[in-house]
């Protein structure tokens, strides 16, 4: 792996690269035409000099990597290979579950909030050491407290870059639910909306229905089996109700192919089936 060098109180070789001067400042991302016209938006980050600088100008970053015992690895290819599709199938189930909410419910969400914070919320997982994200056997407690980082890792790539602040807390707890059971931390007294639940309900529904290294493709049956027990955990029935409206309703079809043709021969690898996986992550 092409690592940067370890995060510690190091920098790469040749990079100078001072935290005070460049602390919290927004990076201008390259101006290309964005190939596709639907995911511009998560496809203007994925350039490893512009991620790296924006880690360079957080030193919150470098700092939750460090603690990890992370190396610092701007892992652009391994992202595009296992996560981008994950990534627009999460983005495309959130905006059918909105489009199938009632009204009153509607009402309390933001589309386009729903919409950017379920295409970006997993960008973290660049930084996310490849062979945990394509392991095929139940992660060590170590190996999952690190892929537990990548939801505040995303937040914190993208917190000073123009972002919303209701499409930063769909990113940043798209792995929390209203009971206060998921991760990061979130604090007593807030609350968590209805944007997140939605986005938070899809990415699950996603990971359990598409294949991965540690896990078979799920039905839609049973995917929406297991994603019932999410109402224990307060999530409002109403978002559980829209995405089997949503399954019901004819499914994803090929709605992806065309946004994702170039990335269509980079497939994950032959899934294994191991019941003590986490799915969510």
């Amino acid at each position: 792996m092409n690592f940067e060098g370890l995060v510690k109180n190091t920098y790469p070789i040749n990079v100078v690269r001072p935290y005070d001067s460049g602390r919290d400042t927004r990076i201008i991302l390259p101006n290309r035409p964005d190939r596709t016209s639907l995911n511009g938006t998560l496809d203007k980050y994925l350039d490893r000099n512009t991620l790296l600088s924006i880690v360079y100008s957080n030193p919150d970053i470098t700092r939750m990597l460090a603690e990890k015992g992370i190396p610092l690895n701007v892992n652009v290819d391994g992202f595009k290979k296992h996560v981008y599709n994950h990534s627009v199938d999460t983005k495309n189930t959130a905006i059918a579950i909105y489009n199938n909410l009632p009204p009153n419910l509607k009402s309390q969400a933001d589309l386009k909030d729903i919409a950017d914070g379920a295409l970006l919320h997993d960008i973290g997982k660049v930084l996310i050491p490849e062979g945990i994200l394509t392991k095929q056997n139940k992660l060590s407690p170590k190996e999952e407290n690190i892929m537990r980082l990548h939801s505040s890792l995303s937040y914190e790539l993208l917190k000073n870059q123009g972002i919303s602040d209701g499409a930063l807390a769909v990113i940043k707890y798209h792995h929390q639910n209203p009971a206060h059971l998921g991760y990061p931390m979130m604090p007593d007294n807030e609350k968590m909306d209805i944007n997140s639940q939605i986005v938070s309900m899809a990415d699950k529904y996603s990971a359990l229905r598409e294949k991965r290294s540690y896990k078979r493709q799920m039905s839609e049956n049973e995917a929406l089996k297991i994603l019932a027990s999410e109402m224990d955990k307060g999530v409002n029935p109403d978002i559980y109700n829209a995405l089997t409206a949503y399954a019901a309703n004819g499914r994803i079809n090929n709605q992806n192919t065309a946004t994702l043709s170039n990335y269509l021969d980079r497939k994950n690898a032959v899934p294994q089936i191991n019941k003590n996986t986490t799915f969510f992550a």
